[in-house]
């Protein structure tokens, strides 16, 4: 439906997403709400979570797993898809 939400570890977040065939994704600004955390470690991968997501470009579907790449061909971010 062009949208993605989920957890951050402690945040959710949700954003909107359109793709271009073949590969190309291009995502929406993350919302995300704004509880705070009481371990640090969580908040700080939340952070690189974010941040990597802001990053994707591309995208590529291999059996049940999502990748998430840069413009550079980098992984940013992998999910396990649920069949």
């Amino acid at each position: 439906d062009g949208t993605m939400s989920g957890s951050g570890g402690c945040n959710t977040y949700t954003t909107s997403y359109t793709t271009t065939p073949p590969d190309v994704i291009e995502l929406g600004p993350v919302a995300a709400t704004a509880m705070a955390c009481e371990d640090a470690d969580v908040t700080q991968t939340e952070q690189d979570f974010f941040a990597a997501l802001d990053n994707v470009t591309t995208y590529q579907i291999d059996g049940n797993t999502l990748t998430l790449r840069d413009a550079d061909g980098a992984m940013q971010v992998v999910f396990g898809l649920v069949p």
